[in-house]
């Protein structure tokens, strides 16, 4: 770590105390400069103090202004002007250390993510960690927080994709809620029995609006003679999720017809 400078002086009462020395901008500049090594123009300058890891890198630590920042924003703001709100500092050189304003642009993450893919920083593809480690990235029912079996999701599939059941159906007989049926649904998890669903050959697309479409006939033209029914189940003392199960239909359009 960078120290600010200190010193010990001799009080007035005899007692040495030790106390931060106040610099100008240009005296801390300077001494931020004498951390690099600097060479010819299209060299990388290498900074020479205080480094912290990241990601498998080094990067150059100082502190300025009363805050560790990283050395080659601080090159960066030395010798080009202000970072712009949102964007990073990108190393066109690709060496981390480097603090030469001439390897140095401002760009976004997104830019800088792309720089570290063509420069070969970034496994992605056979490289990838999941592709070469499998065992460390559990799916599935080896996943120990995994509250279904395979077999299990490929009934919910099944099921919804026949439409015998629609999702908030399903979430009830599985015991699970309903934004997790969605997204078993749409693939977002257990993605690797997609090409189990699709070799049924029913179909993967369009069945929300299906479904949609089937809540407005079960309402239709008796929507307000359902809503007086809903209202008179309610003050009885039934539940939303038993006035839903009665209906076939979500909580959530139970709660909204009764607001209404």
């Amino acid at each position: 770590m960078n120290y600010r400078p200190y010193e010990v002086r001799v009080c007035s009462d005899g007692k040495r105390r030790g106390c931060f020395l106040k610099l100008t901008h240009e005296e801390r500049k300077q001494r931020f400069w004498d951390k690099i090594k600097v060479g010819d123009p299209d060299e990388c300058w290498l900074w020479l103090g205080a480094k912290q890891p990241s990601r498998g890198l080094f990067y150059g630590v100082y502190e300025w202004k009363g805050k560790g920042r990283s050395t080659h924003r601080i090159a960066y703001m030395l010798a080009k002007g202000p970072i712009p709100k949102g964007l990073v500092v990108r190393h066109l050189c690709h060496n981390s250390l480097c603090c030469n304003p001439r390897h140095l642009e401002v760009g976004t993450q997104a830019q800088n993510v792309e720089d570290a893919v063509k420069a070969g920083r970034m496994a992605s593809g056979e490289r990838s960690g999941r592709r070469k480690h499998p065992e460390a990235f559990p799916c599935g029912e080896d996943c120990k927080v995994s509250k279904l079996t395979e077999k299990q999701v490929l009934e919910i599939h099944r099921a919804y994709r026949s439409e015998e059941l629609h999702s908030g159906q399903l979430a009830e007989r599985y015991q699970i809620a309903q934004v997790h049926v969605n997204k078993i649904l749409k693939f977002e998890t257990w993605a690797h029995l997609r090409p189990t669903v699709e070799s049924w050959g029913l179909p993967l697309e369009g069945l929300h609006r299906k479904n949609l479409g089937k809540a407005r006939l079960l309402f239709g033209k008796n929507e307000q003679a359902v809503r007086r029914e809903m209202r008179i189940l309610r003050e009885k003392g039934l539940t939303f999720r038993e006035i839903a199960k009665k209906y076939q239909c979500s909580e959530s359009a139970v709660r909204t017809r009764l607001k209404d």
